[in-house]
């Protein structure tokens, strides 16, 4: 899953916030939480840990192993074709289709010679 990329601005005293109230505020600050402004203007709360995470990986921008571009094939991919309900129908039960057709001539060749046989 993608990661959501913030910048971080500046990070915020938790009494500047007026956004949220008292007990909400309270409950933030009380599981380690920290506003932080956003480059996009919003108000994110987020451990210090998030935090380190999110600066450092502001500063990376630049690497010094460049990513691999991805190759452009230069033919177009085919479209998938499309196949009869017969065709899908023999494709998929081919083995019992074979196994009748045994059974049948099986049955032929007891009654033809049925003579010989008892």
């Amino acid at each position: 899953m993608r990661k959501s990329k913030h910048d971080i601005v500046k990070i915020l005293d938790p009494e500047d916030v007026t956004d949220l109230t008292e007990a909400q505020r309270e409950h933030y600050v009380s599981l380690g939480y920290q506003p932080c402004l956003l480059s996009s203007g919003r108000i994110k709360w987020l451990t210090p840990s998030q935090q380190v995470s999110t600066i450092v990986r502001t500063q990376s921008k630049y690497r010094f192993i460049p990513k691999k571009k991805p190759r452009i094939s230069s033919y177009k991919r085919r479209k998938r074709g499309y196949s009869s309900p017969f065709k899908t129908f023999i494709r998929e039960n081919w083995f019992f289709l074979v196994l009748i057709a045994m059974i049948i001539i099986g049955l032929l060749i007891l009654i033809r010679y049925w003579n010989l046989i008892m």
